[in-house]
């Protein structure tokens, strides 16, 4: 009988930390909290919170943890590598991506009601994940969930509306009460993400749960 090959190290806390940072970032863009133009700098940002997440949904699922892989791969592989932060970026500072705006180039934006209608599909995963989260803690299902209605009003309804509110000035703020809506809950996501990770990494180096997650709403 060969012996039991010994599982990788848990990655959540790695992914969650990360999540809290790009979240945090993406709440304050949208909630008009930092000019427009930050969105050339959270692209780079973007990149590397996907990158993390996409590792760590693999070393998860390699454990066995289908739940955790699948939900951090997702936010790594689609969320945080979606065509629409390339759509937002072209209505800030023109076409090609990041490149001064001249000419006719001036006026293209991508359009961005298709990834409206990505996203949506993106809420239903949100909502069966939350559900199924709430057989593990209450306060992760309440987290999922929170996320879902940050991504409908932001990332799916501004979308599908074609983004209102991006200014012409990229020094100015985006200024859209659908937008805004979904900047609250995103930053309300990312310090509930950074409790999470802080919890689940001390429970790994010390064996005490220090900050509780609350017990199961679901059986």
């Amino acid at each position: 009988m060969s012996a039991q090959q010994p599982s990788w190290a848990d990655f959540t806390p790695a992914c969650l930390y990360s999540q809290a940072v790009g979240f945090l970032g993406l709440g304050a863009l949208f909630a008009g909290l930092v000019p427009a133009l930050s969105a050339v700098i959270l692209i780079p940002w973007f990149f590397g919170i996907a990158l993390v997440n996409i590792i760590g949904g693999i070393i998860l699922m390699r454990n066995n943890n289908i739940f955790a892989g699948t939900l951090n791969f997702i936010v790594g592989a689609v969320f945080f590598t979606s065509g629409n932060w390339a759509a937002l970026l072209t209505r800030v500072v023109g076409f090609p991506l990041a490149a001064p705006s001249f000419g006719m180039f001036n006026q293209v934006a991508l359009p961005t009601q298709i990834d409206g209608w990505f996203f949506g599909m993106l809420v239903i995963f949100l909502i069966v994940a939350g559900i199924l989260a709430l057989r593990l803690a209450w306060f992760v299902g309440v987290m999922i969930f929170v996320v879902a209605v940050a991504v409908i009003f932001g990332p799916c309804i501004w979308n599908l509306m074609g983004q209102p509110g991006v200014p012409t000035d990229p020094a100015a703020a985006i200024s859209n009460p659908f937008a805004m809506i979904s900047g609250i809950f995103f930053i309300v996501f990312a310090f509930m993400n950074l409790y999470l990770a802080t919890s689940l990494w001390v429970l790994h180096d010390t064996g005490k749960l220090v900050l509780p997650i609350g017990k199961p709403w679901l059986k």
